[in-house]
């Protein structure tokens, strides 16, 4: 099924960033972020962001003029295939480069802390992320990801899906989505400590590497998450609920607070 793309700036973060991959790599660069400010509408966000609407939405009618290949609409994607893209892609990199990271942050703070203090900062959160996201990944892929496999299995097949250990697919992704919002509080604290990545004069070849290591996982997580907020978890609790799938959403957390 293909669909058809509409720019607005009426239209909310999350589903322009859903929609093309582009659109989604143009909000990133101009500082938004597509998974926390999911429903926020452009309008609204390039008020505060200081922005012209009229000018950003130009610029992703630009970059998202050409055609897209047949097939690369991940909304339109089977959610099996989905999660398999989420934990081949982007679970497997956080397992991989974690270790590294933990590793060069240590490094850096016995070599450079001295001089520069917020890197034991730096690597006391980034051990926090990388403790709280490991679980994060195991709870995805042990508990809720085998479920909203069952769920697209019983679509394709028109039958029934027994209900989940937790009742309902909401209750797992609320929890999920504040991990979220923690882990992307805790990386947004690093890049406030570095000024946004920017190298001291001091700067070896360690504090180079540390940092284009840490600014790349921090952008694919940016990439992992909004996957997960904006295109899988509607989905899938839509398969629960058919209509107004983040009002479910909404709705759960009202109910909890």
């Amino acid at each position: 099924m293909s669909r058809t793309f509409v720019i607005s700036s009426e239209r909310s973060i999350g589903e322009l960033a859903a929609g093309d991959p582009r659109a989604a790599a143009l909000l990133f660069a101009k500082g938004f972020d597509p998974a926390r400010q999911g429903r926020v509408k452009l309008a609204d966000a390039c008020v505060a962001a200081a922005l012209d609407p009229v000018d950003l939405v130009h610029e992703m009618e630009a970059v998202t003029a050409a055609p897209r290949p047949l097939g690369d609409d991940m909304r339109d994607w089977p959610l099996d295939r989905l999660v398999n893209h989420i934990v081949r892609q982007h679970h497997t990199y956080v397992r991989e480069r974690i270790p590294i990271l933990v590793n060069f942050l240590e490094r850096l703070s016995d070599r450079h802390g001295r001089e520069h203090p917020e890197l034991y900062a730096m690597a006391i959160l980034f051990r926090s992320v990388s403790t709280d996201l490991l679980t994060h990944l195991d709870t995805e892929e042990q508990v809720l990801f085998p479920y909203i496999k069952e769920l697209a299995l019983a679509a394709r097949n028109q039958s029934a899906v027994l209900p989940g250990p937790f009742g309902t697919v909401r209750q797992p992704i609320l929890e999920l989505l504040c991990d979220h919002e923690r882990e992307s509080e805790r990386l947004n604290r690093i890049t406030e400590l570095t000024c946004d990545y920017a190298l001291p004069t001091d700067a070896d070849s360690t504090y180079v590497g540390t940092f284009q290591l840490l600014k790349e996982f921090g952008e694919d997580l940016q990439w992992h998450v909004h996957l997960e907020a904006n295109i899988l978890f509607p989905r899938a609790v839509e398969m629960e609920r058919p209509a107004a799938p983040w009002q479910a959403l909404d709705d759960t957390i009202d109910e909890l607070r």
